[in-house]
């Protein structure tokens, strides 16, 4: 412990000041022990129970690393490429893509962390009590892993709403269509709406029946807990509705104007008019 005292100088006109006392040690504290035998047995102690610190737990940050880091449930890079699409079409696309991304992650990544398991120095230093909390602790970083992409994927779709850059948002089919008097879009906004939020859903279905190790090693049936975060689907949701909403703005007013100028030609209106018209007498003028 260093302790600053300002010490009375020995300067002309000061001879009458008094010097204060030292000031007193911090309640609690004695550094009257040497430190570095208890520093070492502490850090010892952690390298031996902070599981994630033990070689093993690098090499499978390592094997996420390089599965994920660069890599997405489905690229959206080129959505806006494809020009416009339809629902039924954009749904079915994604989900095969989430597919194709499940397997491809469960054919590579997992059986290399399965791989790297079944090896007998995988478990170096590990005391037989602290197996379980080993697997424990294995099981929460793949789950970590697995859930960081499944939000990195979401943030992705989410961005191609961004409404500073409407470069990348995404084309959808839309027609104006008449069917029983009645003019209307289709798909209806609301149809539209619900299968951009199904892209949200779908991607959060993906990679959750994944194996823990331990359970695969020992013939169980636990799986990972790769659920995707509560917060992220609200936040994904509330966003997509608000940008849905904005950037269905201008079509709504097209066809709410469209339906005032047109709308009496189609909704019986016309025809109701001639049916009168014709029930009435007129002048050869009226007619003409």
């Amino acid at each position: 412990l260093v302790r600053n005292v300002l010490i009375k100088p020995d300067v002309k006109g000061l001879e009458d000041e008094e010097e204060a006392p030292l000031p007193s040690l911090p309640l609690g504290l004695d550094f009257s022990r040497p430190w570095h035998n208890s520093f070492i047995q502490a850090k010892n102690r952690i390298f031996s129970n902070l599981h994630i610190l033990h070689p093993t737990m690098t090499t499978l940050l390592d094997f996420g690393y390089a599965a994920f880091s660069t890599f997405l449930i489905v690229d959206f890079s080129s959505f806006r490429l494809k020009g416009p699409i339809d629902c039924e079409s954009l749904k079915t696309d994604v989900s095969l893509s989430c597919s194709k991304a499940e397997e491809k992650i469960l054919n590579t990544w997992y059986q290399r962390v399965v791989s790297l398991f079944t090896q007998k120095k995988s478990l170096n230093g590990v005391k037989l009590d602290q197996v379980d909390s080993f697997y424990n602790c294995v099981g929460t970083l793949m789950s970590n892993q697995v859930k960081e992409l499944l939000r990195r994927t979401v943030e992705a779709f989410v961005k191609l709403f961004d409404p500073e850059d409407r470069n990348c948002l995404p084309l959808f089919k839309m027609a104006l269509t008449l069917d029983e008097k009645k003019m209307e879009f289709y798909p209806s906004f609301q149809d539209l709406e619900e299968a951009i939020l199904f892209i949200v859903n779908r991607i959060g279905q993906t990679l959750q029946n994944i194996q823990t190790v331990r359970s695969w090693l020992m013939g169980g049936t636990a799986a990972l807990d790769t659920e995707l975060p509560n917060h992220v689907i609200v936040w994904a949701t509330s966003t997509l509705k608000k940008s849905i909403r904005d950037n269905l703005e201008g079509p709504k007013e097209y066809f709410e104007n469209y339906v005032e100028r047109y709308g009496w030609l189609v909704d019986g209106t016309a025809q109701a008019r001639v049916e009168r018209f014709e029930a009435e007498e007129h002048s050869f003028d009226e007619y003409t």
